[in-house]
C-alpha cells in the first residue's frame, strides 16, 4: 500500500477499548504512555501526540518530526513486545531494579499453542531460559503443577491481565518484571503463528527469549542489535549469541556465571555515526539502497527520510549472516549475494588487488573488501546454475600491472574497432599481448610465493 492509503487505513481504525483513538494514538497509548489531552496544548500547534511522536521517533532513530510520516508508520506495523519502551537506554532495568531475590527459579508451562508440537514448544523455551542462564547465576527447574516464578501461558485478545492481545502481528507477546503474583510470567498471543525454526511466522525460541528478558528483570533497550530491542528480530536459534548489551544489562542484576567459562560474544552492533566505520557492502535491491556491515544493514528507500538499521536476517531470512557484496540481475530478476572465505590475501603490506575468474564470475578483492564486476547486471550464461560453494584459485598482482594490463585490452579493442588494415590489427595485438606476457612476468616475481592460495566464494540466490 502507498503512504497515503496506509493513513487513510490507520485513521478508520479504532481500537477496541475507545473508538475515538486512532492505530497510532493506541500504538502511543501501549507502549510511550500517551494520555488524554485534558486544556490547553503545550504550545500552539504542539500537541500531546506530537510529543510522543518525537519521543518514539527518537528511541527508534528515526527523523524526530513530531508528525506520522512514511517511516513512523512502518516502525508502528512492526510486531513486537507488548511491554512499554518509557525511558529505555541501552540496556535499561524496571524501576527500582526489580530482580528475583533468589537464584534458582521455577517455571511452568500452563497450556500450549497448536502451532508447534509439545516437544517443540518445551525445546524452545528450554534454550530461551538457558540464554539468560548461560551468563548468569541463575537456574530454571521446570514443575508441572502449582505456581511457579514464571507462569507460561498462551491466550487471544482478553485474556485475564487486563492487557488484551490484538489479533494477528501487533503485539506478540508479553512479560512482567518481577514482583509476587503476576510478576516474573509470561503470555503470549495465540492469534500468532508461532514456529520452531520457520521464518513462516514467528520463531518462539526469539520471542520467548526477549520475555523472559522481562520475567528477569530487563526493560527494553535502543540497541536495535539487542535481544531486548522491542520490535521482532529473527535469528537462527541454533546460532544465537546473547548480543552484549543484554549481558551487561543482566549482569548488572544477577552478575556473571562463575561456573561457565565465558563463550563466544556477539559482535557489537554498528554505529552509523563512526566516522571509522567501514561498510561491507553496498548494493541498490528492489529500489532501495542497502549498506551491509557484519550482521546488520541500513535501508535507505525512497519515502524514507533516513536509513533505518535491521538485522540482515529481518529482511532477507535466506540470506547469510553477512554479505561481502550484492546485486540485482536486471535480466533474472534476481539478486545475488556473497560471502568469501580466504586463507590469506597477502604478505605484502600495500594489500595488492587480486583478480579471480573461473565460470564466467569476475571478482575483484582488496583487502577484506569484495565487488562485483557485472555490466548493466548481466550474468554470463551458465552462471546462474553454479554451485553455493565456488572453489578458485588466485594469483596476486600489483594495482598498477592491473591497471596497465586493463589499458592494454583496450587499446587493443580500439585498434581492432579502428583500423581497417588487418595486419596492422594482428601487430597490435602482438605488442599488447607481448607486453601483457612481460608484466605479469614481473608481478609474479614480485609477488611472494604464499601469495597463491584458494578462497572459497558462497553463493546465495534469492527471488
Amino acid at each position: 500500500l502507498t503512504v497515503f492509503c496506509s493513513l487513510q487505513w490507520l485513521l478508520s481504525c479504532s481500537c477496541e477499548k475507545n473508538n475515538s483513538l486512532s492505530l497510532h494514538q493506541h500504538y502511543l497509548k501501549n507502549f510511550f504512555n500517551l494520555t488524554e489531552e485534558s486544556g490547553p496544548t503545550l504550545r500552539r500547534g504542539f500537541s500531546s501526540v506530537a510529543k510522543k511522536l518525537m519521543e518514539m521517533q527518537k528511541f527508534f532513530g528515526l527523523k524526530i518530526t513530531g508528525t506520522l510520516d512514511a517511516d513512523t508508520l512502518t516502525m508502528m506495523k512492526k510486531p513486537r513486545c507488548g511491554v512499554p519502551d518509557v525511558d529505555v537506554a541501552q540496556f535499561t532495568t524496571f524501576g527500582n531494579n526489580l530482580k528475583w531475590e533468589k537464584n534458582d527459579l521455577t517455571y511452568r508451562i500452563e497450556n500450549y499453542t497448536p502451532d508447534m508440537s509439545t516437544a517443540e514448544v518445551d525445546d524452545s523455551i528450554e534454550k530461551a531460559l538457558g540464554v539468560w542462564a548461560k551468563v548468569t547465576p541463575l537456574t530454571f527447574t521446570r514443575i508441572y503443577s502449582g505456581t511457579a516464578d514464571i507462569m507460561i501461558s498462551f491466550g487471544r485478545r482478553a485474556h485475564g491481565d487486563f492487557y488484551p492481545f490484538d489479533g494477528p502481528d501487533g503485539t506478540l507477546a508479553h512479560a512482567f518484571a518481577p514482583s509476587p503474583g503476576i510478576g516474573g510470567d509470561a503470555h503470549f498471543d495465540d492469534d500468532e503463528t508461532f514456529t520452531f525454526r520457520s521464518t513462516a511466522g514467528y520463531v518462539l525460541f526469539m520471542v520467548a527469549a526477549h520475555e523472559f528478558g522481562h520475567s528477569l528483570g530487563l526493560s527494553h533497550s535502543k540497541d536495535p542489535g539487542a535481544l531486548m530491542y522491542p520490535v521482532y528480530s529473527y535469528q537462527d536459534p541454533d546460532t544465537f549469541i546473547l548480543p552484549q548489551d543484554d549481558v551487561r544489562g543482566i549482569q548488572s542484576l544477577y552478575g556473571p556465571n562463575k561456573q561457565v567459562p565465558p563463550g563466544p560474544t556477539a559482535p557489537p552492533t554498528p554505529d552509523a555515526c563512526d566516522f571509522s566505520l567501514v561498510l561491507d557492502a553496498v548494493a541498490t535491491l528492489r529500489g532501495e539502497m542497502l549498506f551491509f556491515k557484519s550482521s546488520f544493514l541500513w535501508r535507505n528507500f525512497p519515502q524514507s527520510y533516513t536509513p533505518q538499521q535491521t538485522l540482515i536476517a529481518n529482511f532477507w531470512p535466506e540470506a547469510p549472516a553477512s554479505v561481502d557484496a550484492a546485486y540485482e540481475s536486471q535480466q533474472s530478476d534476481r539478486i545475488y549475494a556473497y560471502i568469501i572465505e580466504a586463507e590469506h590475501q597477502s604478505e605484502r603490506s600495500n594489500a595488492p588487488l587480486v583478480k579471480v575468474k573461473s565460470g564466467g564470475l569476475s571478482l575483484a578483492i582488496r583487502k577484506q573488501f569484495l565487488m562485483l564486476h557485472c555490466q548493466k547486471g548481466h550474468v554470463e550464461k551458465g552462471f546462474e546454475k553454479a554451485p553455493n560453494m565456488l572453489r578458485f584459485h588466485y594469483k596476486c598482482v600489483q594495482i598498477v600491472v592491473y591497471i596497465l594490463l586493463i589499458l592494454i585490452k583496450y587499446i587493443f579493442a580500439l585498434a581492432v574497432f579502428r583500423l581497417s588494415n588487418f595486419i596492422f590489427a594482428i601487430t597490435i595485438c602482438a605488442i599488447c599481448w607481448s607486453l601483457k606476457t612481460q608484466l605479469l612476468s614481473v608481478s609474479s616475481l614480485s609477488t611472494p610465493p604464499k601469495t597463491v592460495t584458494a578462497a572459497k566464494i558462497h553463493l546465495f540466490i534469492s527471488d
